[in-house]
């Protein structure tokens, strides 16, 4: 499988656990297609669309079980998308639209003719669905609660040196978030026997400190 990478910047701050399949290009006008099952976004979601809206050109494709991705109902080709991202948060399993075997034979299709897939939140688990990830189950889990600490990311050595990183202090623990968040996320926390087949680019902290082994951030390249 050939998965493509492309420089996002700081597209990652929006979420804290995340997959990122990257590559390293630069391009002037990045177009991002934010995946739903439904019409209407979570308001998680919502606010990640809304923000990348800000600086890319930015479109909601509505995904079903027969591998259509639409926007107003009119069918959209997904090699026009630099980036399809999948930030999904509502329940504690991504909608079947996302899991039947038409849709993620198309989203492969995509990432083989050098795509770049973006996962966030409970989205992280879609790199098991799809076959990418094969040592092990992402666990599933909701995170924060009440009065959460501050909660960010740890960049690995490897980390330090990408892109993703770029206009960051990599020296220390970079905060994310405190903000208390509903919703399901996923992570590679007690992962069994072996470590993520991807890259991991950070580990997690929490309240400034190390956490409990969660892996939120690693990158695949293939």
């Amino acid at each position: 499988m050939y998965l493509c990478k492309i420089n996002l910047i700081n597209l990652f701050v929006i979420s804290l656990f995340l997959i990122v399949l990257l590559l390293p290009a630069q391009a002037a006008d990045i177009t991002v297609g934010l995946l739903s099952a439904d019409k209407a976004l979570g308001e998680v979601a919502n606010a990640a669309y809304d923000w990348a809206a800000q600086d890319f050109k930015t479109t909601m494709l509505i995904v079903d079980k027969t591998g259509n991705f639409t926007t107003n109902g009119t069918k959209q080709h997904l090699d026009q998308f630099a980036v399809l991202w999948l930030f999904y948060s509502e329940t504690d399993k991504l909608p079947d639209a996302f899991l039947s075997d038409t849709t993620m034979k198309r989203v492969i299709g995509y990432l083989e003719a050098g795509g770049t897939l973006f996962l966030s939140a409970l989205g992280l688990h879609y790199v098991a669905d799809l076959g990418i990830e094969e040592n092990g189950d992402p666990r599933v889990f909701q995170p924060l609660g009440k009065d959460p600490p501050k909660i960010g990311v740890t960049p690995t050595a490897e980390g330090k040196k990408h892109p993703v990183f770029k206009g960051f202090d990599t020296s220390g623990p970079i905060n994310l978030t405190s903000k208390q968040q509903a919703g399901f996320t996923s992570d590679f926390h007690n992962f069994g026997g072996k470590p993520p087949g991807g890259v991991i680019l950070a580990t997690k902290t929490r309240g400034g400190g190390a956490g409990a082994g969660e892996r939120p951030m690693v990158e695949y390249d293939g």
